[in-house]
């Protein structure tokens, strides 16, 4: 008996079982109720209480020690007691990523140990639930289709690598939704320039999601030539001051990078395998939107061409796991729209096995993510 207890004590298995429970409980409450909405204002409020929720279980996570926040939390243990202007000196100016030294900075400095994982899920999730209310007033989006790509969305586990990693995840939401925007309901490059360089300097891997978004935008048919000239000259200019002042950082994210690729020793192949599911899930929508339904492909070519370019990214990379693994989460962000269009075409021509496939599919990534992936290690007390 002894040892039954001393097995369940290293391994942490009862508060395990109970963190993972209370994710899935939540996923598949809020995933229902979403299904069954009548209408976006309905919608809206369930994102809005499950964001909340996610935010609440951020908020009580007790991070295992190879995890950043826990690093985070050591390494910032004396910020309180040293002045602003060291901070400022040492932290902003002299860091490539200061955006993400000074949120953990205002979060740490509080004394309040969960407010920074709890900001960070309500930033990500936030900026991704922003989508999912956007496709819920486009015209003919079905409540269900929403609800299985949501389902989708978050069986992955990514819940843990936002709350943990802390600034990656955040910075990648913050770009995709910019792009987002611009995509699909018109806004412009330009005032979007201040998030996307907020979200360089938060965390330099979502520099090349800004590139491929700026390289992609130059494809668009533009709403006319006046419009697509001030872009050109906007994206010029972003360009032009972003490699004449913002060279370290570029330069900085580029070694970081390098680095992950020369040094990248550490794997795991239950979260490879996650991965693999996942992208499965997302080329064959690619694959059948392209095949049975052109016209929706060339109404999202926008959106489909980041994607793609995302995916391609990910098969080159596929060796390299931290890079791998990281960008599959933006990969995720970027196909939301395009699969939600995907599964409403086939309703709407009465095929609902395309829906099922997904939810069954989602269902094994969620079994495995909550059995031996990342999402495993999320735990809101310890006993003993």
């Amino acid at each position: 008996m002894n040892a039954v207890f001393d097995l369940l004590g290293s391994t942490l298995l009862v508060e395990r079982f109970f963190g993972v429970a209370v994710y899935c409980l939540a996923l598949g409450y809020f995933c229902n109720k979403v299904a069954h909405a009548g209408d976006t204002r309905t919608i809206d409020r369930h994102l809005n209480s499950y964001l909340a929720v996610l935010g609440i279980m951020a908020f009580f996570y007790i991070p295992s020690p190879n995890a950043d926040l826990y690093r985070w939390r050591l390494l910032s243990a004396g910020w309180s007691d040293v002045p602003f202007s060291w901070v400022w000196d040492n932290l902003v100016l002299k860091r490539a990523t200061p955006v993400g030294y000074l949120l953990i900075y205002i979060c740490q400095i509080t004394g309040i140990q969960g407010l920074l994982p709890m900001v960070c899920a309500l930033g990500f999730y936030g900026n991704v639930f922003h989508i999912f209310k956007c496709e819920a007033r486009r015209s003919g989006v079905r409540a269900r289709s929403l609800s299985t790509v949501l389902f989708f969305f978050m069986s992955t586990g990514v819940f843990l690598e936002v709350i943990s990693g802390v600034r990656c995840m955040l910075s990648f939401s913050m770009a995709l939704r910019c792009a987002y925007d611009e995509v699909y309901r018109e806004k412009s490059f330009f005032r979007h320039i201040p998030v996307y360089a907020a979200a360089a300097l938060l965390h330099g891997a979502s520099i090349p999601l800004i590139g491929i978004r700026m390289v992609c935008s130059l494809m668009e048919r533009k709403r006319g030539p006046a419009v697509m000239l001030a872009d050109l000259t906007v994206i010029a200019a972003a360009l032009f001051l972003g490699m004449r002042y913002g060279g370290y950082y570029i330069d900085s994210a580029v070694d970081k990078a390098v680095s992950y690729v020369a040094n990248d020793m550490y794997s795991y192949g239950w979260e490879y395998l996650i991965a693999v599911l996942s992208l499965l899930v997302m080329i064959t929508a690619l694959w059948n939107l392209h095949s049975v339904y052109p016209q929706v492909w060339k109404d999202n070519v926008s959106q489909i061409r980041s994607l793609i370019v995302i995916l391609l990214g990910e098969t080159a990379l596929f060796s390299e796991y931290s890079i791998f693994h990281r960008f599959l989460t933006a990969a995720m962000i970027a196909a939301v729209p395009v699969l939600i269009r995907y599964l409403d075409c086939e309703r709407g021509r009465g095929r609902s096995r395309s829906e099922r496939s997904m939810a069954a599919m989602s269902l094994v990534i969620l079994a495995l993510a909550c059995v031996r992936g990342n999402l495993c290690g999320y735990k809101f007390f310890v006993l003993g």
